[in-house]
């Protein structure tokens, strides 16, 4: 009798560190869609006060891609067919934040061709 009780003691324990496990996961995917909510939210807010300006849009969508992807450097590039062009920097060197800017070719590595 004792044995089947501490079977089913573990087998409960069991369940219940499943469980709390389950929870953890779904916890953790609920807060990564709601930052990911927040940051939509953020943008669309520069979006409706910057009418016709784009540069501070592109300058937001960057910053929070960057805080979701928990980079400190990074550039939104347009591509024109031919070329990449930055319209956004952060936490580059400056000299190499205007080259960016500048534009460069594409080629069949940044193109992501095969």
């Amino acid at each position: 009798m004792t044995a089947t009780i501490d079977n089913a003691g573990a087998d409960l324990q069991l369940a219940n560190a499943e469980l709390k496990r389950k929870l953890e996961e779904r916890t953790a995917e609920r807060d990564e869609a709601l930052q990911r909510e927040t940051a939509t939210a953020e943008v669309l807010g520069v979006v409706n006060s910057s009418p016709g300006d784009l540069a501070p849009v592109f300058e937001a969508v960057l910053a929070k891609a960057q805080s979701l992807c928990g980079v400190a450097r990074g550039s939104l590039e347009l591509y024109d067919g031919e070329n990449f062009r930055a319209v956004a920097t952060l936490g580059l060197a400056e000299d190499f934040a205007d080259q960016l800017r500048q534009g460069y070719p594409a080629t069949r590595s940044s193109s992501g061709a095969t």
